[in-house]
């Protein structure tokens, strides 16, 4: 399956991030959550939902399955230098 182009008009877009510093094991590292009133994830997952896919979003330190999967979409978000935070890839699997 290829991905319709209009995944990519989400690929640079802001995404409202919780960043929570917390300790894990003596060391200090930050916890990343969706914010509640972000908007570009939810409009996504509504078109992902059109296409009959799963979402899964990738925040900075995510940890997840390797496995590859047909009918799941996966939206990257990376900090940027400024501290805002971006979709920067959108991809199958």
């Amino acid at each position: 399956m290829k991905l319709d182009t209009k995944y990519d008009t989400f690929v640079g877009q802001k995404v409202l991030v919780d960043v929570t510093p917390r300790e894990y094991k003596g060391y200090n590292c930050d916890e990343y959550d969706l914010n509640k009133d972000d908007t570009t994830i939810s409009t996504i997952k509504v078109e992902a939902e059109k296409m009959g896919l799963h979402l899964r979003v990738w925040l900075p330190h995510t940890m997840g399955t390797m496995d590859y999967r047909m009918d799941r979409l996966n939206v990257h978000v990376e900090e940027q230098e400024d501290g805002t935070f971006q979709v920067t890839r959108i991809n199958l699997g």
